[in-house]
């Protein structure tokens, strides 16, 4: 007459995993912001660490890229930030979410080709 369903617990997500590949995971999110990748200059990105005001690892990521018409539209800043070592969210910053960034030049996004017809 009544009956249950077995219910299996939901595995936490562990925010505070390290994302080995983290530099990899954000090149391949880099074709969902940016409508030309071919030629950004002036990349740099953060080390992950763990964010105290979103309790979960993060790094920021800015450069130039072309837009649409193919003109540079200016130097860009994103938050990445990942859950169980996996980027989870990748967006423009707003405010001073990257204030205490320690940028180091990020030379894989400048060389990004994307489907090799880069010159």
């Amino acid at each position: 007459e009544s009956f249950t369903f077995m219910q299996t617990p939901e595995k936490p997500v562990r925010r505070d995993v390290f994302p080995k590949d983290f530099k990899a995971q954000i090149l391949r999110t880099i074709p969902s912001v940016v409508a030309d990748q071919r030629g950004i200059r002036e990349a740099y990105y953060s080390e992950p660490a763990l964010d105290p005001s979103v309790n979960t690892m993060a790094s920021c990521v800015r450069f130039n890229a072309r837009d649409a018409s193919g003109q540079y539209a200016g130097v860009k800043e994103y938050a990445a930030y990942y859950y169980d070592g996996q980027l989870n969210q990748f967006v423009a910053t707003t405010g001073d979410q990257c204030k205490t960034a320690n940028y180091q030049p990020f030379p894989e996004l400048e060389r990004l080709c994307p489907a090799g017809k880069c010159n």
